[in-house]
């Protein structure tokens, strides 16, 4: 029997709180405004869905019972992280014009999904939380997946949108430089305290 209340619950602050997905988002909006939200959401839906699906047959079972896979994995992500916590930081650093440029290239979709299946909180949370409410079923972990990415759009479409109208009413020019700087530190700080 599933219990999506008690999911959602517990979902919240998980999806709700600054992690990858939401400094990467940022700094696309900072980049390209809006729009540049949609590959983010596209490569971290596609992520959890994956690992939903992983999750859900079974696999992650047998997975996570090998500490080497397990380690390959956290690596992989520190790696990543890393990667993209120099660029962002470097961006901010070079950016002599810190206004929007919608001839910038901003995160892509590739570049999410590399970020969201290396993820290990995400890949601990559809090991072990995402069972406690879903049962066997694998469509029930479809139905929560699919939560996950529900809520996660919405929280960074409104917080898009709240970045976007800043700094078009308050005519916040450097902001796009403190965005990148910051989210290159914070991706940087999540890679060291995940090798620690």
């Amino acid at each position: 029997m599933i219990n999506i209340e008690e999911y959602i619950l517990v979902l919240l602050p998980i999806a709700l709180s600054p992690g990858t997905s939401f400094i990467l988002a940022m700094s696309n909006v900072a980049k390209v405004g809006l729009r540049g939200i949609v590959p983010i959401l596209m490569g971290t839906g596609l992520g959890l869905t994956l690992h939903s699906l992983v999750a859900g047959i079974g696999v992650s079972v047998l997975f996570s019972q090998s500490h080497l896979a397990m380690n390959v994995i956290r690596y992989l992500g520190i790696f990543f992280l890393t990667c993209f916590g120099i660029k962002l930081f470097l961006t901010g650093m070079h950016s002599p014009q810190p206004e929007q440029d919608y001839n910038k290239k901003a995160t892509g979709v590739k570049a999410a999904l590399i970020l969201n299946l290396t993820n290990v909180r995400a890949i601990v949370f559809y090991l072990t939380i995402v069972p406690l409410f879903s049962g066997i079923s694998v469509a029930n972990y479809f139905i929560f997946s699919t939560l996950h990415i529900v809520i996660l759009t919405l929280w960074l479409l409104a917080c898009g949108l709240c970045l976007t109208v800043a700094r078009q009413k308050f005519k916040l020019s450097k902001l796009s430089t403190l965005i990148h700087l910051i989210g290159g530190v914070s991706l940087i700080f999540l890679a060291i305290r995940m090798a620690v």
